[in-house]
C-alpha cells in the first residue's frame, strides 16, 4: 500500500506459545490461520530451496496433525518419549466455543463440566439427555455416533450387540475374516519359547496395546465402519483414528494351492473425510480401473507388517501382518478427540463411572444438546467432581496460573477501534470469497475497504454489512476474468463523497490496469490492479497513475497490486517509483516486499 505516511517495523525474535482451550473453541482453525499468514509474510523473501517449507506444522498425534495438515511432533523432530519442554512455553487459552456456538446453554454447561462446577440448571440439562434403556428406545442408538470410555466396551458392543444394524458377527452382509500372520525372528528360537509367545498373542481380548492395535482376528463386513490404528501416512490423513466404511474386499488364494480357502488380500475404504488417502488414491487409478471401480473416492488398503512385541528373556521378536483396522461402529473417548458430530451417544454404565475429563471430552463432541444422548447407570446423570478437589494435580495448578497471564495483541485494532482503518486485499474473485469477508471482524471494523482482482460482472451487487459500494471497475461482459477493483465506505463516515473508475488496456486488449477511486472529505482512496503479464508498457502505468492524481485531494492512499518487483530494475518499476516520488508518495510496505 502506498501512503503519504511511511512507518514499518519488523522484528524477529524466537518465541514459544502454547494454545489451549476447551473443546470446539477453534484451536486447529487458529493454527491454520497463523500458517497462512506466515506463509504470505515470508514466502516472497525466501532464497532457499523452493521445496523447503516456510512453516513446519506439527501436533502431538497423527489425527491432530492431519487436522492441521501437519506432522506428528515425534516424527518431525525425532523426539524421545517423555521429552518435556513445557517450561519453555507461554500459555494462551481460547475461551469462545465455536463448536457449540449455536447452543449457548449447552456450551456453558460443558465449560462448567470441564472444571466440575456444574450448576443445578447444567445438571438438569444433562439429565434431560439421559435415555432410559427400554427395548424400544434402543433403536434410537442407531442414529448416533457412540462414544465409550474403554476399548473393551467398544469391542463387546461391535461384535455382540444384536440390536445394532451393523453387528459384525450377525450381519448378513458380504464379508470375510482376516487372520493376522505372526512371525518370530531371533537367534535359534526354541519351540517351547515360540509356542509360549504365540499363545500369549492369540487372544484379542487383552493384548490390543501389545500388538499395536493389529488384531489376530479381524472380521470384515461390507458397509461396516472401521478405524485405522497406526499412522500409515500422516500428511495423507491415513492416521491412527481415521475412519471409513468398508466398500469392497479383494480375495485371493495361495499360489501353490488354488483350491485353498479364499482370504482377504486387499480392502477398499471410503473415508468419512475425503481428504484422507487423497495422495494414495492418485497412485491407484490403474488399480481401480482393473477392478472396475468407478468411484474415485475409494482407497485401497493393504496389510501392514509391524514388530508387535519383543521377548526380553529370549531376545525374540514377533512381527504381525494384518490390516491396520479395527471395527469402529463405536469410538473410545480418546479416539473421539478432535471430532465433531451432529449426533453423539455416550455410554457411562460401567462399574466405575467416567472421570471428569473423559465425560467432558465425550459430551463435547456433540454440536448441540439435542444431538447428545446419555446412557447412564440407573438412568441418572451424576456430575463429575470439582477440579478444586484435586488441588495437588498439575492440571489444577496450571488452570489457577493461567488467569495471571495477560495476552496483549500486537495488532490492537483487532480488539480496540482507536484509529481510522483502511484495509486492502487482493481477493482473487469477490464472488468466491464474499462470505469470508462479511464474517471477518477485521474487515467489518474498518472504515474503508479497497479490493482488487475482484472478477466482478456488471450485474454483480455484492453487499458488505455496514458498508456502501462507492466505486467499482468490473468485467466488460458476462465472463469472469482476473481484472477489476472496488471501494467500500463504512456507513459511519459522513461528509462529501465522490468516485470514479477506469480500465486501461494495451493495443491488443491482452493487458489491463483496473482503477477504482473514492474521495472522502478530500482524502483520495484508490484500489488499482495490474494484470500479471509483461505486455503493459511503462506509459500504460503512467497513464493510470496520472488519472488518479488528476483528482482534487489533500491526502492520498493508493492500495495496489501492480504485480511488479520494485526492487528489480525495469522500465515499468522505474517509471512508477519516479512518478510517485515526485508527488511525495511512499510505500508503507516493508522494503523486501514485491508490489
Amino acid at each position: 500500500m502506498f501512503s503519504s505516511d511511511n512507518e514499518s517495523v519488523r522484528t524477529f525474535e524466537l518465541f514459544r506459545h502454547f494454545v489451549t482451550g476447551g473443546a470446539g473453541v477453534g484451536k486447529s482453525m487458529l493454527i491454520k490461520a497463523l500458517y497462512e499468514s506466515i506463509n504470505v509474510e515470508f514466502d516472497s523473501e525466501r532464497d532457499t530451496e523452493i521445496n523447503t517449507p516456510i512453516v513446519l506444522l506439527t501436533a502431538p498425534t497423527g489425527k491432530a496433525a492431519f487436522n492441521i495438515n501437519g506432522q506428528t511432533l515425534h516424527g518431525a523432530f525425532q523426539l524421545p518419549v517423555n521429552h518435556n519442554l513445557w517450561k519453555d512455553f507461554k500459555i494462551h487459552q481460547l475461551t469462545q466455543i465455536m463448536r457449540q456456538r449455536d447452543d449457548l446453554r449447552f456450551a456453558i454447561a460443558l465449560n462448567n463440566m470441564a472444571i466440575g462446577e456444574m450448576t443445578p440448571n447444567d445438571i438438569q440439562l444433562f439429565q434431560s439427555r439421559v435415555l432410559r434403556m427400554t427395548e424400544e428406545e434402543k433403536i434410537s442408538l442407531n442414529n448416533g455416533q457412540p462414544i465409550f470410555p474403554h476399548r473393551n466396551v467398544v469391542r463387546n458392543f461391535d461384535q455382540s450387540n444384536v440390536e445394532r444394524p451393523i453387528c459384525l458377527f450377525h450381519t448378513n452382509a458380504e464379508g470375510g475374516v482376516s487372520v493376522g500372520f505372526d512371525r518370530i525372528t531371533g537367534n535359534r528360537p526354541k519351540k517351547f519359547d515360540v509356542d509360549r509367545i504365540l499363545a500369549s498373542l492369540s487372544d484379542d481380548s487383552t493384548h490390543r496395546l501389545k500388538t499395536l492395535g493389529l488384531l489376530k482376528k479381524l472380521i470384515l463386513k461390507i458397509g461396516a465402519r472401521y478405524m485405522i490404528v497406526v499412522n500409515i501416512h500422516t500428511s495423507d490423513g491415513l492416521v491412527n483414528g481415521s475412519t471409513g466404511y468398508l466398500v469392497k474386499i479383494d480375495f485371493g488364494t495361495l499360489k501353490n494351492n488354488p483350491a485353498s480357502e479364499k482370504k482377504p488380500l486387499r480392502i477398499w475404504l471410503k473415508f468419512s473425510d475425503e481428504k484422507s488417502g487423497a495422495i494414495l488414491r492418485k497412485s491407484q487409478v490403474v488399480l481401480r480401473q482393473v477392478n472396475g471401480i468407478l468411484d474415485d473416492t475409494w482407497t485401497m488398503i493393504e496389510p501392514s507388517s509391524l514388530i508387535i512385541t519383543s521377548d526380553h528373556t529370549t531376545k525374540l521378536q514377533v512381527s504381525r501382518k494384518q490390516f491396520p483396522l479395527v471395527p469402529a461402529e463405536a469410538l473410545t473417548t480418546h479416539k473421539s478427540q478432535g471430532g465433531t458430530y451432529k449426533d453423539v451417544v455416550v455410554y457411562d454404565t460401567a462399574k466405575h463411572r467416567m472421570k471428569r475429563s473423559l465425560i467432558y471430552v465425550a459430551c463435547s463432541r456433540a454440536t448441540t444438546a439435542a444431538g447428545l444422548t446419555l446412557i447412564c447407570k440407573n438412568n441418572k446423570f451424576i456430575p463429575p467432581k470439582a477440579l478444586s478437589s484435586e488441588k495437588d494435580s498439575d492440571l489444577y495448578k496450571e488452570i489457577q496460573r493461567q488467569p495471571s497471564i495477560t495476552l496483549s495483541p500486537t495488532f490492537t485494532f483487532l480488539t480496540t477501534k482507536s484509529h481510522f482503518q483502511v484495509i486492502s486485499h487482493n481477493v482473487q474473485s469477490l464472488n468466491a470469497h464474499l462470505n469470508q469477508i462479511i464474517n471477518d471482524p477485521v474487515y467489518l471494523s474498518s472504515d474503508i475497504i479497497l479490493l482488487n482482482e475482484t472478477w466482478n460482472l456488471p450485474t454483480d451487487n455484492f453487499q458488505i454489512p455496514g458498508f456502501q459500494l462507492k466505486s467499482s471497475l468490473n468485467c466488460s461482459d458476462s465472463t469472469r476474468k482476473p481484472i477489476g477493483s472496488c471501494c467500500y465506505v463504512s456507513d459511519s463516515l459522513v461528509g462529501d463523497f465522490s468516485s470514479s473508475s477506469r480500465l486501461f488496456t494495451n493495443n491488443y486488449n491482452t493487458s489491463t490496469i483496473s482503477v477504482s477511486i473514492v474521495i472522502v472529505n478530500l482524502t483520495l482512496y484508490c484500489s488499482i490492479y495490474a494484470s500479471p503479464d509483461s505486455n503493459q508498457s511503462p506509459d500504460m502505468f503512467l497513464e493510470a497513475l496520472s488519472f488518479i492524481t488528476e483528482h482534487d485531494y489533500i491526502y492520498i492512499v493508493i492500495a495496489r497490486d501492480f504485480n511488479l518487483n520494485f526492487y528489480q530494475d525495469s522500465p515499468k518499476s522505474t517509471t512508477v517509483t519516479s512518478f510517485l516520488n515526485q508527488l511525495g508518495i511512499k510505500s508503507s510496505l516493508p522494503e523486501s516486499m514485491s508490489m
